[in-house]
């Protein structure tokens, strides 16, 4: 019998997961591989498939179908369009849903104010330096 040691997901792998996710087609595959590999929780897969955009986002949506189709499927949001279940105001009540953790959370947080932090760089708003958010969890 082979000792097989779990890897768990962290804030760490994490990003660096999201980047390979997000580079050149073989640091994608690679990036799903160790996805598959590792112990990671809904929240975090959900969070990794918004950052992607197009044909990388469908590719990551596929490999893990049969858990996002039961994850959809009994979740509170009201959107069948699979564009649409992955726009921010569909996917943060499934997420809160979830239960997630301190570090789920963080994720979150994190995710958004990049989210809000482009945003506002669009608009030439050289004064700030961040932005920091506090979400609403109950």
């Amino acid at each position: 019998m082979e000792n097989e040691t779990i890897v768990q997901l962290d804030k760490e792998t994490y990003n660096t997961i999201q980047k390979m996710l997000n580079s050149t087609d073989d640091d994608f595959e690679l990036g799903c591989e160790i996805l598959e590999n590792i112990e990671q929780s809904d929240v975090a897969l959900l969070l990794l498939i918004k950052s992607l955009i197009y044909g990388k986002r469908q590719a990551l949506i596929k490999k893990f179908n049969d858990r996002l189709t039961i994850l959809f499927t009994n979740s509170p949001s009201s959107t069948t369009n699979s564009d649409n279940k992955y726009a921010w105001e569909y996917l943060f009540p499934i997420i809160k849903t979830l239960n997630p953790n301190e570090l789920e959370k963080e994720l979150v947080i994190n995710e958004l104010e990049k989210l809000i932090s482009s945003t506002i760089d669009g608009l030439e708003f050289k004064f700030l330096k961040s932005i920091k958010i506090e979400l609403s969890w109950t």
